[in-house]
């Protein structure tokens, strides 16, 4: 498993210089010092004008590849500047025949991306709770830098090997300072990046080749970051914006919502651009424990968890609040299995293959809603066969822990 980072900063006079520190020897810190002595000019990356690219805003794009990619996601919500990078990528010969769009193990795949953005999530949660730089508040998505990071990690799978590149942001857009960590296999790069540096740090090593990684993740000069995961390689880029107030970036919440919905899109296309339903009233969803078999339920109706609460079962309150219009959800329930298992999922396509391995289908459980902005995490135990849902992220990361596998995003549910 193997580590490394990077950092790039503009020389407030010039705009143009590079201070450039490179894991594996020693460099100064990005914090430390403002620019190099003998300025670097920064490598330019000719990037169509994103004013000129004629997105068709909410629209699926008909190439089922760029359609299931984040191409066709940057296209649908029209962030134009991410589009204008993988244009870019795309258009040179050098970069194209490594970028795998929508492949199982391309960064750009929809599966990927949302892995990609709890990962972000999950390093959130360490920068914010760190005890050595207090106050920092949680990175925020920009899709040209998250754009970057994906075209990094697909760059080093399909090479085989750990390398900067496309971590830059200055290069492709107005940005101030810039940084990228990269991994390569590891399951949770944040053991490497964040876990192992920092105890570094707390023994009062400031090398940048030793806790460089730790440094990006919590670094006051950046506010936004995009992620990349193409199969054992992980790359997160940072990036801090000339004028923070006309980019903010996307909360990470916000996003996750924005691609899941899309992606339920994307799927269920049929040539035609899909109508989205209107939502309709907030309906809570229930959650029960069976301490004897160790089984969640979930149930909008009050009257059937009234009365799996008078036959034993502990009712765990409102678990998600969803809606009485929007997408299905599907309810299905095994019939062989002793403990009373069920089941939920938004694919018809999941759903129907259960049937014909016995499951019985119980219709529609509930509808989410299109505007919702809650992401409902998805867990699967292997060894009792059940599936947890909850909304609590910490859950998801404690339950993992415990064995669970994390199965990403299962619904967007309201706030």
């Amino acid at each position: 498993m193997i580590v490394r980072n990077r950092s790039w900063k503009k020389a407030a006079a010039t705009l143009a210089a590079l201070t450039l520190s490179i894991g594996l020897t020693a460099a100064p810190a990005i914090a430390a010092t403002a620019v190099d002595s003998t300025p670097t000019p920064a490598p330019t990356v000719t990037i169509a004008n994103p004013a000129a690219l004629g997105l068709n805003v909410g629209k699926l794009d008909a190439d089922p590849v760029i359609r299931n990619s984040t191409i066709g996601y940057y296209e649908y919500i029209g962030a134009k500047g991410a589009v204008a990078w993988f244009d870019a990528v795309r258009s040179d010969p050098q970069k194209a025949q490594y970028l795998k769009l929508g492949d199982t193990d391309s960064a750009t795949s929809l599966d990927n991306a949302l892995k990609a953005a709890l990962s972000i999530k999950r390093g959130n949660l360490l920068r914010v709770a760190d005890n050595n730089f207090p106050g920092r508040s949680a990175l925020k998505v920009d899709h040209t830098v998250n754009a970057m990071a994906q075209t990094a990690a697909d760059w080093m799978n399909a090479n085989g090997k750990m390398q900067h590149q496309n971590g830059d942001a200055t290069e492709a857009g107005d940005y101030y300072a810039a940084g990228q960590n990269i991994a390569w296999g590891y399951a949770n790069p944040f053991l490497g990046w964040y876990t192992k540096e920092k105890a570094l740090y707390d023994l009062g090593v400031r090398d940048f080749s030793k806790v460089g990684h730790y440094t990006n993740l919590t670094s006051s000069d950046f506010t936004l970051t995009g992620f990349g995961w193409s199969g054992s390689y992980s790359a997160q880029n940072f990036a801090a914006p000339a004028d923070p107030s006309s980019n903010p970036g996307v909360d990470v919440d916000a996003y996750i919502a924005s691609l899941t919905r899309y992606k339920f899109l994307a799927e269920h296309y049929t040539g035609e651009q899909p109508s989205e339903p209107d939502d309709g009233d907030r309906v809570p969803v229930y959650r029960l424990y069976n301490k004897y078999t160790g089984m969640h339920h979930y149930t909008v109706d009050a009257s059937e968890r009234d009365g799996l609460v008078e036959l034993g079962w502990k009712d765990e309150g409102t678990s998600f609040t969803v809606s009485s219009n929007g997408y299905p959800v599907y309810r299905l329930y095994n019939p062989y299995d002793p403990k009373g298992l069920h089941h939920y999922t938004m694919s018809r396509e999941e759903a129907d293959k259960m049937v014909r391995d016995g499951w019985r289908d119980e219709g529609i459980g509930w509808y989410v809603p299109k505007d919702g902005s809650l992401p409902v995490y998805r867990l699967y135990n292997q060894y009792s066969g059940e599936h947890l849902f909850t909304t609590n992220f910490g859950e998801y990361e404690s339950a993992a822990e415990a064995g669970w596998i994390q199965e990403s995003v299962a619904w967007i549910a309201f706030k």
